[in-house]
């Protein structure tokens, strides 16, 4: 089979604090269902994306890792071909999320077992209704002491630092540092492949009746208070760059992933590179590559270019723009 980019079927996963706004980025959802999180890009123990059209319409992102091998996933990449390392989301936070932390990879091998990864991720803001916000990081001073302590008194939000998000806005969180998505926000989130989550406090909400599972020993371990919360290293301002066939903005140059927005006004050239790079359309694109006839990606849907492929991307409408995802 010639290589091809690929657009995957989502994994629709219904969340106590999930809604249906997701409809206004595109996503056809269940006429009942109340959506958290649209998993775009996925390849775990519980199964691997589909994908949903075009010449290898069926297979699973697994499977053609291996059949592809560094086509797809890029030289000397082997390991990627056996688990892809990121995934890919979009969530609509109709409350807020609960208070979190991810472990890094030594500290997940630790406490998780030796097959164990940690988890770095970023959120792109995409809609945010007026007054809402993310808690991220610490304010000054505080410590594990003062952590457990806020706990014991019912209470851990005025600890944290709340930021009033806008569209645009990019969130950096890297592991170990503590975070919430508040109540009004659709991000697109960014993360390596790891699923590992300690919550650490859940506004006192329940579940079915019961309060939800909380890990607060496990997170407390995972806290860094070494990292000091700033703009620049929390809150991010995009850095554009006018190219003739678009705006190229770098939103996050992280360890495990960079992510780039495009607005575009032409065909953008994807050469062959190094790595495998994922498109996800926030207004509609056109595929164009050598080996096919070309293929449509609505809003919404997410794209994955293999890294031997050489395709063009296109504004199906004016002004289009894509988040450009490449992991490192």
């Amino acid at each position: 089979m010639d290589l091809c980019p690929l657009v995957f079927e989502p994994r629709l996963v219904n969340k106590l604090w999930g809604g249906r706004r997701l409809e206004s980025l595109g996503k056809a959802l269940p006429s009942d269902a109340e959506v958290g999180e649209s998993w775009e890009v996925f390849d775990d123990a519980a199964g691997s994306a589909v994908v949903a059209a075009g010449p290898a319409q069926g297979r699973t992102l697994r499977q053609l890792s291996r059949l592809w091998g560094e086509a797809l996933c890029g030289q000397g990449r082997e390991a990627w071909a056996a688990r892809f390392p990121l995934l890919i989301k979009l969530l609509d936070a109709t409350d807020d999320l609960s208070v979190q932390v991810h472990p890094d990879d030594s500290l997940a091998r630790v406490l998780e077992g030796p097959g164990a990864g940690g988890k770095s991720e970023a959120f792109v803001v995409l809609r945010a209704d007026p007054g809402a916000c993310m808690y991220v990081g610490w304010k000054p001073g505080v410590d594990q002491e003062a952590v457990r302590a806020a706990l014991g008194a019912g209470g851990l939000d005025r600890l944290l630092n709340r930021l009033d998000v806008a569209p645009g806005d990019v969130l950096d969180i890297p592991a170990g540092r503590a975070h919430a998505i508040g109540a009004g926000c659709v991000v697109a989130e960014v993360q390596q492949n790891c699923e590992l989550t300690y919550r650490l406090w859940d506004f006192g909400r329940l579940e079915h009746g019961k309060p939800r599972e909380l890990h607060v020993e496990q997170a407390l371990r995972a806290l860094r208070f070494d990292q000091p919360f700033a703009s620049d290293n929390g809150l991010r301002r995009p850095r554009g760059l006018n190219r003739g066939f678009a705006l190229d903005e770098s939103l996050l140059e992280g360890p495990y992933f960079t992510v780039r927005r495009l607005t575009l006004r032409g065909a953008a050239p994807f050469a062959p590179a190094g790595v495998p790079r994922v498109l996800m359309a926030l207004g509609g694109l056109r595929l164009a590559w050598s080996a096919g006839e070309g293929m449509m990606v609505p809003a919404g849907a997410t794209a994955l270019l293999p890294a031997g492929l050489d395709a063009r991307v296109m504004p199906a409408e004016a002004g289009a723009q894509a988040l450009w995802i490449e992991p490192r």
